[in-house]
């Protein structure tokens, strides 16, 4: 059985090594994130276009 403060302690390790994973991914992981972001936005943009009748390549045109 693990005492709570060793518990936090392994959290706080396991936090701490992921967030320098992170660091030193960060120039790999940079794009891919920009371009979930920009996914994510302009997704409603292009359904209300493909709703509007044009077809979805090139209301995806429309914003990139």
């Amino acid at each position: 059985m693990t005492t709570p403060r060793f518990a936090a302690l392994q959290w706080l390790l396991f936090i701490a090594l992921l967030g320098g994973v992170f660091y030193l991914l960060s120039p790999i992981l940079l794009p891919f994130i920009a371009a979930a972001i920009a996914a994510y936005i302009c997704n409603p943009l292009v359904n209300r276009l493909v709703r509007a009748k044009l077809p979805r390549s090139a209301a995806w045109r429309c914003f990139w």
